[in-house]
């Protein structure tokens, strides 16, 4: 049975040869007979240490009931195949690393040579692997002993007992057409037409349509495809409405696993295979466990945004970074085992088995909503693996300042009901810090959303459900600044400095500077710059990754009533903190029931 194929470059996936193949130069890959190739030349090594054709040995033997391993290669040609065990490792202090180059430099790698054996056959070979290890990736390399087309290959297994599975893809959009069309025809060709698929007639696909613009026959008149017109309660009302739909309210063969992946997603459906497989051999104590996918950005392929997470009151830990997963050491020092508790729902895999109709997630609108229903399934366990992923659009300063009042909301929200909250001193800590960014830039809207985020916490869970988020989201949405064209500004005198340049003192040497007075009229800045005196009336913060910027002010009146209105924070978190979080704590049980959710959602008979 496969459960891993080699995969290969290709137009509209990824075009690194890198993250596939390593050792030898970049060349055509060609197709013959439906199958792609290319040519390895006599004396060339190729190797299969990569982020795609890898074996992730440590996890799957971890995870699942693997008992035996092997990898059919098919060539024509002759070659000498070799296997090698590697396990990564990596520093603390990567977390803190500036750069790529910085970041490789503290990953290390021990590699051994593994036990094996090859069977050569008519179409190529088999690689018995003798050993299944515990940790790290095992991999091979093939040396031509002749000029050898190369057709890939697959890792296969022996093993019978498999669990059933039936897979829903759901997918929540707001007005994102095009993309959505194209995913959900992905998934049509790749799987539910496709009798060659491991999936084929087990998945479907479930479409929260929150903008209500997608066609109800979009897709012609499937019974595997379900489009459902929503209010618009963000990623959470929609990625909610298609959990109640699947699970819940399905009718027909249930299902076992949902995807929650996000509608501007891009993915080969070659994971969708891998995840499914994965889930057929899990062990029993990890089969209500999520699979998570990493994040890989789209712009840069090659490239890993998030590679698992963890959260701890106000505290995000995003690992591996920024990781350029065509590096050697990173290949392996990526399936390093780190401490997760949730997992992005742009791609994460979770067993129909632990949702119910009072195990919900909490309707946030948007932000945090992921971040806290995987915290509340993690024990259970959560599994990611190299080769497990989609790519994404950069996140980094692409919202909108809106957005600084649903992460400061719902932190708080998402935090009650566990032992480890935030306490006081680190709440203030974290006000001080957000306001002092957000005021140092002159940016008071921003600080006006954050304080209004966390009022709304305050304000209790009775006004929490009361809200009407489209209303409220409106109303954010206009606080939003305007950005435009950088025309008439000088980009070479931009700053775009990093805490590591300046003491640890910043917040107090930042209020310095701000009090003294502006020698300059205008300074560009970046909008990751850490703000640390500008010395100037007006500050123009451009963003790198939309070409734009806007221009901020300085403003004594708004700075004193931002002051006024931090202090008068202060004393809410000294004085009623606790008690709200107990207070939240009560109430969760209340809306994140299908009861609730139907009547949020309009779905009242």
């Amino acid at each position: 049975m496969i459960i891993q194929k080699l995969l290969f470059p290709r137009e509209g996936v990824c075009t690194d040869w890198e993250m596939y193949f390593r050792g030898v130069e970049q060349r055509e890959v060609k197709s013959k007979d439906g199958k792609m190739y290319f040519l390895l030349k006599k004396g060339e090594c190729l190797s299969l240490e990569t982020y795609f054709n890898s074996f992730s040995i440590g996890k799957w033997t971890t995870y699942t009931k693997l008992s035996n391993l092997l990898l059919e290669l098919e060539y024509e040609g002759k070659l000498k195949v070799e296997v090698k065990h590697v396990v990564g490792n990596k520093s603390d202090e990567i977390f803190r690393a500036r750069t790529t180059e910085e970041k490789v430099a503290m990953m290390t790698r021990e590699e051994e040579n593994a036990e094996f054996n090859v069977c050569e056959n008519e179409r190529g070979c088999k690689v018995s692997f003798d050993k299944l290890y515990k940790e790290g990736i095992v991999y091979v390399t093939l040396l031509a002993l002749e000029d050898t087309e190369f057709y890939g290959g697959a890792y296969t297994t022996e093993e019978s007992e498999l669990r059933d599975v039936r897979i829903s893809f759901n997918i929540c959009t707001f007005k994102r057409e095009k993309e959505v069309e194209h995913n959900v025809k992905q998934i049509i060709n790749d799987v539910l037409e496709n009798q060659a698929s491991p999936l084929y007639k087990n998945a479907e696909v479930y479409v929260s349509d929150n903008g209500q613009s997608l066609p109800l026959d979009l897709f012609g008149n499937r019974d595997d495809v379900h489009i459902f017109p929503n209010k618009n309660a963000g990623g959470a009302g929609g990625f909610t409405r298609t959990i109640i739909e699947s699970v819940l309210k399905r009718k027909g063969t249930p299902f076992t696993h949902f995807i929650l992946m996000d509608d501007d997603i891009q993915f080969d459906s070659e994971v969708l295979e891998r995840t499914y497989h994965i889930l057929r051999m899990l062990k029993d104590e990890y089969k209500d466990a999520n699979l998570c996918g990493s994040m890989l950005e789209r712009e840069d392929r090659y490239m890993q945004f998030e590679g698992g997470a963890y959260w701890k009151g106000v505290m995000l830990k995003s690992y591996n970074h920024e990781w350029d997963l065509r590096e050697q050491k990173a290949v392996a020092a990526n399936e390093a085992y780190n401490e997760l508790n949730y997992g992005g729902w742009w791609y994460c895999c979770i067993p129909t088995s632990v949702v119910n109709e009072k195990n919900l997630p909490i309707p946030m609108f948007i932000h945090y909503d992921d971040i806290e229903y995987g915290r509340r399934l993690s024990s259970n366990g959560i599994i990611m693996m190299n080769g497990i992923c989609v790519w994404h659009p950069y996140g980094g300063n692409k919202q909108p300042i809106s957005m600084n009042y649903y992460d400061e909301r719902n932190i708080l929200i998402a935090m009650s009901g566990y032992e480890e909250y935030a306490t006081k001193a680190k709440m203030i800590d974290h006000l001080a810090r957000i306001i002092t960014r957000d005021v140092m830039r002159y940016k008071y809207e921003a600080a006006e959303t954050c304080f209004m985020g966390m009022e709304a916490f305050f304000d209790g869970p009775e006004a929490f459900m009361k809200i009407d988020p489209i209303e409220k989201h409106k109303e954010l949405g206009a606080m939003n600044y305007k950005y435009s064209d950088p025309d008439g500004y000088d980009l070479s005198k931009m700053h775009d400095r990093e805490y590591e340049d300046y003491p640890r003192f910043i917040p107090q040497m930042e209020l310095l500077c701000w009090l003294l007075p502006s020698f300059k009229k205008l300074r560009i800045v970046s909008e990751k710059d850490i703000g640390y005196g500008f010395f100037a009336k007006q500050i123009y913060l451009y963003d790198r990754n939309r070409k734009q910027g806007f221009l901020t002010e300085r403003n004594f009146k708004k700075t004193l009533a931002a002051l006024k209105r931090y202090f008068a924070l202060r004393k809410r978190i000294k004085n009623e903190f606790d008690d709200k979080i107990a207070e939240w704590k009560e109430y969760k049980e209340k809306f994140t029931c299908l009861e609730y959710w139907e009547k949020y959602l309009d779905l009242e008979d």
